[in-house]
C-alpha cells in the first residue's frame, strides 16, 4: 500500500516522499493487495519490486519538474564577498560597506531579512531568478527584465586617474599611454578590441595603485569608492614610495553607476516593494547609506544629474 509520509522542504524544493508499507499482519480489508503478504512468492516479489520502482521514477520525475519554493522563508538579500565590502578578519564576524548597508536596509524596512554572502559571478547567475530577492547593484539596461529597480542609493563611477605630469582631460587622451585596470572589469570588456594604447591588466585596486605610484604606469582607471579609500586610508602601504600620494592627478571619470536596491521579478516577496521603496528613501534622507560607505573610508561619487 502507497502512503504518503510526509512533505518536506529540501534546500528550495518541496519533496513529496513515498514509501512502501509491508504489513506484517493480514487483516479482512488487505487480503487482496499481493504486496502485504508475510510471505511472497517469486512471482509477487518481483511484482512488487516493480511497483516499487515506478513509484520512485515518478518521484524522480516530480522533483525535476517541481519549480523552486520559498513560501514563508525570510526575503534575501544577496551581497558579494569582497574587500572592503563584505569581509572578515582572521574568521571572525563579517564586515564591510555591504554589511552596514544591510542593516541600514533592515532598519529601514522594519523587519528581519536574510543575508546572503557569496561572488560577484554567483549573483550575476541568479540575478532575476527566486534563489536572491534583493540585491545591490549598478543600474544598467540589461538588468532592466530581470529586476525591480526600487531607489538609488548614490553614484560611484570608474575613473581614470593619471600620474602627475601626464596630460589626461578626457578618455580620448589615454591614446599611446600605458594604462592599468582591473583584469576582466568594466573597462577591460569596453576596450577589448583597442589597440590605441598599452594595456597593463591587473588584479586589485592597491596593486594598480602601486603601480602608479613606482612610476610603472602612466595611468589607472580604478573604482572611485576603492581609490577614496586607499588615498585616504592612514594604514601602511608596502611597496609604497614614502611620498605616494603626490604621484597621483587629477581623475576623469569614464564611467559613472547608479547604485540601487533591486528585487527579482520572480521573487515571492513582491508585496515588499513599497515598504523596501519607502526605506531607501528613508535612509537617503538619514545619510544612512553615505555613512555605510564613509565607515570604510569609501565615499559616493557625484551623480550626473547633481
Amino acid at each position: 500500500m502507497t502512503t504518503v509520509l510526509e512533505i518536506r522542504k529540501y534546500h528550495q524544493f518541496t519533496v513529496t516522499i513515498y514509501t512502501l508499507e509491508t504489513s506484517m499482519r493480514q487483516n479482512d480489508k488487505n487480503t487482496n493487495n499481493v504486496c502485504e503478504h508475510e510471505t511472497l512468492t517469486t512471482y509477487n516479489w518481483s511484482y512488487c519490486l516493480k511497483k516499487l520502482t515506478a513509484i520512485w521514477i515518478s518521484l524522480a520525475i516530480s522533483l525535476l519538474a517541481t519549480p523552486f519554493s520559498r513560501a514563508g522563508e525570510l526575503p534575501t538579500v544577496a551581497l558579494f564577498e569582497s574587500f572592503p565590502e563584505a569581509f572578515r578578519v582572521n574568521g571572525g564576524p563579517y564586515q564591510g560597506t555591504l554589511i552596514d548597508t544591510f542593516k541600514a536596509l533592515e532598519d529601514g524596512m522594519g523587519m528581519e531579512l536574510e543575508r546572503k554572502i557569496t561572488s560577484w559571478p554567483r549573483i550575476m547567475e541568479y540575478l532575476g531568478t527566486d534563489r536572491y530577492d534583493f540585491t545591490f547593484i549598478f543600474k544598467v539596461p540589461a538588468f532592466e527584465s530581470k529586476v525591480h529597480y526600487l531607489g538609488k542609493l548614490g553614484c560611484l563611477a570608474d575613473i581614470i586617474v593619471p600620474h602627475q605630469g601626464v596630460e589626461i582631460n578626457s578618455v580620448e587622451d589615454i591614446t599611446g599611454k600605458n594604462v592599468a585596470f582591473i583584469k576582466n572589469g568594466g573597462f577591460a570588456r569596453a576596450n577589448e578590441n583597442n589597440s590605441t594604447f598599452i594595456k597593463s591588466p591587473a588584479p586589485d585596486s592597491p596593486t594598480m595603485m602601486r603601480l602608479l605610484a613606482n612610476d610603472r604606469v602612466d595611468a589607472i582607471v580604478i573604482h572611485s569608492g576603492h581609490y577614496n579609500r586607499i588615498l585616504n586610508s592612514h594604514e601602511p602601504r608596502p611597496g609604497m614610495p614614502e611620498n605616494w600620494r603626490t604621484k597621483f592627478g587629477f581623475p576623469v571619470v569614464f564611467q559613472t553607476y547608479e547604485v540601487h536596491l533591486t528585487l527579482s521579478k520572480n521573487s515571492p516577496h513582491q508585496d515588499l516593494i513599497p515598504k523596501a521603496k519607502e526605506a531607501i528613501k528613508k535612509q537617503v534622507e538619514s545619510n544612512a547609506w553615505s555613512q555605510a560607505l564613509e565607515n570604510y573610508g569609501m565615499s559616493f561619487w557625484p551623480c550626473p544629474e547633481e
